[in-house]
C-alpha cells in the first residue's frame, strides 16, 4: 500500500477539487431543493410548519456539512487513484530515458490506469528482450573477430576458416538487422 497520498500535487489538488465542486454543486441543489419546497408550504399559511421548518434547516444543514466533509475526504482519495499511477509512470519513464529497463511500473490493481500501466509494462518487456538479444549477438561478434584476429596473426592463413567465420559474422549481422526491423525508425 501507498504511504505517499500526494503524488503530483498540483495535478491532484485541481483534479480533488473539481470533484469536490461537483459535488458541492449537487449537494447544494439537494439541499436547496428541500428546504425552499419546505419555504412553500410555510408560506401556504399552515403554522405548525414553521416548528417544522426550523427543525429540518438544522437537520439539512448538519447533514450539509457531514456530507461536504465525507466528499472531500473521498474525493481526494479517488484523485489519489489516479494521481498516484501517473506518479510512477513519470518515474519509470524517466529511467527508461536514461537506458534503464530492470523496472516495470507496479501500481495497486485497485487503481486507476491498470490497463495503459500493462501496455507500457509489456512495452519495457519488449524492449529488453530486445537488448538482451542484441548484447548477446554483439558479444558473438567480438568472440568471432577475435577468432579472425588470431588468424590472421598466424603465420600460414587458412582462408577456409577466415570464409566460415565471415558467413557466421554476416548471419549474426542479419540477426541484427532482423530486430531492427521490429522498429520504426524513421
Amino acid at each position: 500500500m501507498r504511504k505517499k497520498y500526494i503524488s503530483r500535487s498540483n495535478f491532484q489538488w485541481q483534479f480533488a477539487l473539481f470533484l469536490f465542486l461537483l459535488v458541492l454543486v449537487i449537494t447544494l441543489f439537494v439541499s436547496l431543493s428541500v428546504y425552499f419546497t419546505l419555504w412553500i408550504e410555510l408560506l401556504k399559511g399552515e403554522v405548525f410548519f414553521e416548528e417544522m421548518m426550523v427543525r429540518t434547516g438544522k437537520l439539512v444543514a448538519g447533514k450539509i456539512g457531514v456530507l461536504l466533509i465525507l466528499e472531500a475526504i473521498l474525493c481526494f482519495l479517488f484523485s489519489h487513484r489516479i494521481a498516484g499511477p501517473i506518479s510512477r509512470i513519470e518515474k519509470i519513464i524517466g529511467l527508461l530515458q536514461r537506458g534503464d529497463l530492470s523496472r516495470d511500473i507496479q501500481i495497486r490493481k485497485t487503481d486507476e490506469l491498470n490497463g495503459f500501466v500493462n501496455e507500457i509494462n509489456q512495452l519495457v518487456f519488449l524492449l529488453r528482450g530486445q537488448v538482451k538479444k542484441e548484447k548477446k549477438l554483439i558479444k558473438d561478434v567480438k568472440g568471432k573477430m577475435d577468432v579472425l584476429s588470431g588468424l590472421l596473426i598466424e603465420e600460414k592463413v587458412d582462408k577456409r576458416k577466415i570464409l566460415m567465420i565471415q558467413k557466421e559474422i554476416e548471419k549474426i549481422i542479419n540477426s541484427l538487422e532482423e530486430g531492427k526491423g521490429q522498429f520504426k525508425l524513421e
